[in-house]
């Protein structure tokens, strides 16, 4: 079956809040939650439309540089006409769901109320399809990893939690698919992350 590429989503930062900002937070570990979504662009991402879901990270802040890990979710639909798939009763849903490491640098711009960071993300990530016809199922699995580089804002709210308006773009390799029967030839294509998300910190 061919997976799907989406259309571009750009990520506008709207206004920050009057609290004053700082590029981490005080405390040196911190957890972080988000609203994520994710957009795959590529010939073997055809008809999968943007996703959206969430991700959960620990975050270690010794100075400007921080690293995170944690665990993301994006549920997707897929496009059956634009496939040439679309029947009656036929349906296909997709999800991905990964751990990922992110190394973050925050720059003091002498702001009281927002600092802007650079960002990676390495993830490894399953990516299951599910099809349904007349009651019958079918589900297809696959694992792959994610490269990709961005940046974002932070903007204080206190000296234990962060907002954070972030973006990643890159590249994501698909390893082989299999359906349990039978395997296809690996993939690629690239993607964006985007998310809005709160931080708090941990401990004293």
């Amino acid at each position: 079956m061919r997976r799907s590429v989406w259309v571009l989503t750009l990520l506008t930062l709207g206004a920050f809040t009057s609290a004053s900002a700082e590029g981490q937070t005080a405390q040196r570990f911190s957890i972080q939650v988000s609203a994520l979504g994710n957009t795959l662009f590529g010939d073997d991402f055809e008809g999968l439309k943007t996703g959206f879901g969430g991700e959960a990270q620990l975050r270690f802040n010794p100075s400007a540089f921080s690293i995170g890990a944690g665990i993301q979710y994006t549920y997707h639909g897929v496009d059956l006409e634009s496939l040439g798939l679309a029947a009656p009763g036929f349906s296909i849903n997709s999800s991905l769901t990964g751990f990922f490491v992110e190394p973050r640098y925050v720059f003091d711009m002498g702001s009281d109320r927002a600092a802007p960071y650079l960002s990676s993300r390495f993830s490894v990530s399953n990516l299951t399809l599910k099809a349904e016809l007349q009651g019958e199922t079918a589900e297809l699995t696959d694992t792959g990893l994610t490269f990709n580089g961005g940046g974002g804002v932070l903007v204080r709210l206190n000296a234990r939690s962060n907002l954070d308006f972030g973006a990643t773009f890159g590249y994501k390799r698909l390893g082989v698919i299999s359906s349990g029967t039978e395997e296809s030839g690996e993939g690629s294509g690239t993607n964006i992350i985007y998310r809005i998300g709160i931080a708090f910190g941990l401990g004293g």
